[in-house]
């Protein structure tokens, strides 16, 4: 269900990736899904979005143009793609080598996004595949069952837990500034408070000692509720925690299940033995800024840390059609054609905050979609009830204060601050959609859209030249 790369990028920040004709359109469609709680909201944006062209202006043009033309803007996206067609090579060597060299640079941070294998069915690589799910199924059955059983549960503690915050919120409107909100929150309680009290009158024949025990109960009844509602939360919190280590433990089971995503692809021909793999990397180079500002090629205000810096980003999507050979001790090897393409992007920490998120997201969507019938009706519901639990970090106050939002206690599941390699327990959640970049956050962006532009075009011709193969300029 997870949408390309290209199209995702250009639905997170259409200013910069999506073509003009569409920005409009994919602007009200996120953020009208954003508004209603869509958990898909993204995923639908990046359906209409239309991504811009890579190398639509050569680098070296835009490289000789002031930064404060917004160069990297008018052509932001560099791509190129290597193809390595060598039936006798192990496609192996070809992988690591790269992984190798990008990992060779300090302070580079690479980090996996994708990992799939398809294999012709018939073939020995998928026989063996089977064969390991076959000795699986009967603990997938089992954690299947608890998890179904798991998230029923915790949606039933969820709208108790929310109908007890909806009973607390009346306490809050009975301190309001409006008179009429107030007026009727305080007729509520004590409606509440008689029926717990039958011998009571009603609110207006109540004596003064009847106020008294009225006022009593209104303050300890609220205390009470609060203190339930913290340990009812942190319940909650911990078999939410519970469930997050059951789909860790279940997703590995239930991705080899799961339909080809290359089910129609030409290269597997069931005659043939023969294996599709597919793994995509994101990698994001350290920036220069701060030497071109010494350099004086920027103004030193650009450091300013109201302003959001981008950083730039390549994607490296490696495609392998392979030949699996097995060994005789039954390990397999492959050769054969191998497919490299590098593409440039540059994001802030806010749009790569939101894109780690929908690609987990995605993935997790996968696994609660199996679990709950693998249709999409069922894995939108399922989606909108989790976003809308609580994940409160602080301890609710002891003392009557107003009850803060609801937020996601299904937050543990999606883990969006562990998507960082160093996360920082503070780092405020992005406010989406994310806002657009001012005047200097441009010049930033378009520092870091060639900046990325320039590793993209380095990276390609490095795997060239180790290939010697023929180079442009050299």
């Amino acid at each position: 269900m997870a949408p390309d790369i290209p199209h995702l990028i250009a639905a997170i920040s259409p200013d910069v990736f999506c073509e003009p004709k569409v920005r409009k359109a994919v602007r009200e469609q996120l953020r009208r899904a954003l508004a209603s709680g869509d958990s898909l909201a993204y995923f639908k944006a990046a359906q209409i979005a239309v991504p811009r062209e890579p190398n639509d202006i050569a680098l070296d043009r835009l490289e000789e143009l002031s930064h404060f033309d917004l160069a990297g803007q008018h052509s932001p996206i560099e791509e190129h793609t290597l193809v390595l067609d060598h039936a006798e090579e192990p496609l192996e060597p070809v992988y690591f080598n790269l992984l190798n060299e990008l990992e060779a640079y300090d302070g580079w941070l690479v980090e996996k996004l994708v990992d799939t294998v398809s294999a012709t069915p018939g073939s020995g690589l998928s026989l063996d595949l089977n064969r390991r799910i076959t000795m699986q199924q009967q603990e997938v059955v089992k954690l299947l069952a608890q998890v179904q059983r798991q998230v029923r549960a915790l949606v039933g503690q969820w709208q108790d837990w929310r109908e007890q915050k909806r009973q607390l919120a009346v306490y809050d409107r009975a301190r309001g500034a409006e008179a009429t909100t107030r007026e009727t929150a305080f007729n509520q309680l004590s409606r509440r408070w008689q029926k717990e009290n039958d011998a009571v009158g009603s609110t207006a024949d109540q004596s003064r000692e009847d106020q008294g025990a009225f006022q009593t109960w209104l303050s300890g009844s609220e205390t009470q509720l609060r203190q339930r509602l913290e340990v009812d939360r942190r319940l909650l919190a911990n078999e939410l925690n519970l469930l997050k280590l059951q789909a860790n433990w279940l997703r590995p089971h239930l991705k080899p299940n799961q339909e080809s995503r290359h089910s129609g692809d030409p290269a597997l021909v069931t005659a043939f033995n023969t294996a599709l793999f597919e793994v995509v990397l994101l990698v994001a180079p350290l920036s220069d800024l701060e030497l071109a500002v010494d350099a004086g090629e920027l103004p030193k205000l650009v450091l300013n840390q109201r302003y959001r810096r981008s950083r730039p980003i390549l994607i490296v999507t490696l495609r392998f059609r392979a030949v699996p050979e097995r060994s005789s001790r039954g390990a397999y090897g492959y050769r054969g054609r191998a497919e490299i393409t590098f593409t440039s992007y540059a994001l802030n920490q806010e749009e790569l905050t939101v894109f780690r998120r929908e690609i987990q997201r995605s993935q997790w969507g996968e696994v609660l979609g199996l679990v709950e019938g693998n249709t999409a009706a069922n894995l939108d519901g399922l989606l909108a009830d989790l976003d809308e639990l609580l994940a409160e970090d602080q301890p609710l106050p002891q003392q009557p204060a107003p009850v803060s939002e609801d937020t996601n206690p299904f937050a543990a599941l999606f883990s969006w601050h562990e998507l960082f390699t160093s996360p920082k327990p503070d780092t405020p959640a992005p406010v989406e959609p994310v806002r657009p970049d001012t005047d200097i956050e441009r010049v930033l962006r378009s520092f870091a859209l060639l900046e990325a532009r320039a590793w993209c075009r380095e990276l390609y011709q490095q795997q060239k030249r180790s290939r010697r193969m023929p180079v442009w300029g050299d």
